[in-house]
């Protein structure tokens, strides 16, 4: 390379012997995650290990056939299925024989509605979810008069696959016998101390603990009243190691949150409290103009636990559900109510989050999208392989100010020329932005990518 290159792709290609004089390498902004600092956090080697609770059987699909398929008998092999699926032997269920894939894409303009293009991967982000929309069983609602039938876990399934295609991960069923539930993955018949574990959770639209818990199972719970594909995929980016985004410590700067003024219903208020102990990326000192990600699935919707969604007494206090201890929501938000209900369009000050003017204006007449669940932002992504890396991969960051230095995402070289010596032949070497001490001739060849630019390399 010529000194003084300004690359405005993701990197380039070093190959020996190197002379590296000046060069300089950039991209264009992108958007922040917030994570587990500790690096005892995350699963150890990208292997994730998940149970399903039997009570997910009870997931069904919508769908306009008049008559339930029969379950599948192992010993006819694939035939009591349907097209594309697999009759697992361990559920005597059809499951589908393929997940879905991305494709490869230049552009957004490539990808389908609601996916994104990750120019590190060539490939979409996100696409819409198969089938038809869950349902459960015991309480058969469909949303066009469908029947609500007995199908495959899919959305689990769909879930981990999606997070396994963003990341250098692994996900292996425990406590089953036979062949796993998800398609393509192994199944162990024994069970660790720790896993992550699919639940039905009545009530509340899903929740999970952040990061690995190394004493015991860690529940993943979703409520199957409704569609919750990539719900799914939210928990399990908890379990994963990641925070919301709008619990950034510098969130004020971006939004404005009101729990203390009773917009949240009560009991909710923590899913909105600063992070204290999280870090995020990329940091403000990185020099980015739009670092808080509101495309984020790890972000919320404008108007989750509004109070204004919910019932209250004569008293004004929020009805709780006997049962599930869930606040009840209103049935009337639909039907032009007297009291106001939270539109995510609309300032009635019955949002929980309200993007600041200056973010507002780039959501203006669609902030019903900020929230999404459809697909991954391209930080979402960009993260979470930092988070799972390559084993050929090595970090450098000259704003990492601790003392222990290992290479990897969360403990980075600080110096380029230690990254580079470190970084295997064939292997990547992600740098960050800022000015770097790089004089010298290098004889292996790899790979120096600049994630979010811009980086100068010179003396």
């Amino acid at each position: 390379m010529n000194a003084g290159i300004t690359k405005n792709s993701f990197g380039c290609l070093f190959r020996a012997p190197l002379i590296v004089v000046a060069v300089a390498l950039g991209m264009g902004p992108a958007q922040a995650a917030v994570f587990r600092p500790d690096a005892a956090s995350y699963w150890p080697s990208g292997v994730v290990l998940y149970r399903y609770e039997p009570l997910l059987s009870r997931i069904g699909f919508c769908t306009p056939q008049a008559d339930p398929p029969v379950d599948c008998d192992t010993a006819n092999g694939n035939a009591d299925c349907e097209t594309g699926e697999t009759c697992v032997p361990n559920t005597g269920r059809c499951v589908p024989a393929q997940m879905p894939l991305w494709t490869a894409c230049q552009t957004d303009a490539d990808c389908p509605l609601d996916g994104v293009c990750n120019e590190l991967s060539g490939q979409c982000l996100g696409k819409p979810m198969p089938g038809f929309e869950d349902c459960d069983l015991q309480n058969p609602t469909c949303p066009f008069g469908e029947t609500c039938l007995p199908r495959a876990i899919a959305n689990p399934c769909i879930a981990i696959k999606l997070w396994e295609q963003v990341a250098n991960l692994a996900f292996i069923e425990v406590g089953c016998v036979g062949a796993a539930q998800c398609p393509g993955h192994f199944c162990v018949e024994n069970v660790p101390n720790h896993y992550v574990n699919f639940q039905l959770t009545y009530g509340d639209p899903g929740s999970s603990s952040i990061g690995m818990d190394p004493d015991g199972s860690q529940s993943i719970g979703v409520n199957p009243d409704g569609n919750f594909g990539f719900g799914f995929v939210h928990e399990v980016g908890h379990a994963l190691g990641v925070h919301h985004e709008m619990q950034r410590t510098d969130r004020n700067t971006f939004i404005d949150t009101y729990p203390e003024i009773n917009r949240v219903v009560a009991g909710k208020e923590g899913n909105f409290t600063v992070q204290d102990d999280a870090s995020f990326y990329p940091l403000e000192a990185h020099g980015y103009s739009e670092p808080f990600d509101f495309d984020s699935i790890m972000m919320y919707s404008l108007c989750v636990y509004s109070d204004c969604n919910y019932q209250h007494d004569e008293k004004g206090n929020v009805i709780v559900d006997e049962a599930t201890g869930e606040p009840v929501e209103r049935t009337d938000c639909d039907m032009n109510p007297a009291e106001p209900c939270c539109d995510a369009n609309v300032d009635n000050e019955c949002r929980p989050i309200d993007p600041k003017d200056e973010w507002s204006a780039d959501w203006l007449g669609h902030q019903e999208d900020i929230g999404q669940r459809s697909h991954f932002s391209k930080l979402d992504a960009l993260v979470m392989s930092f988070l799972y890396p390559e084993p050929n991969w090595k970090f450098v960051d000259r704003l990492y100010n601790d003392r222990t230095q290992l290479g990897t995402f969360l403990q980075p070289f600080r110096a380029f020329v230690d990254g580079l010596g470190a970084t295997p032949a064939g292997g990547t070497l992600w740098v960050q932005p800022g000015t770097y001490s790089a004089v010298g001739t290098y004889d292996d060849p790899l790979t120096v990518f600049a994630p979010i630019g811009p980086v100068h390399l010179g003396d």
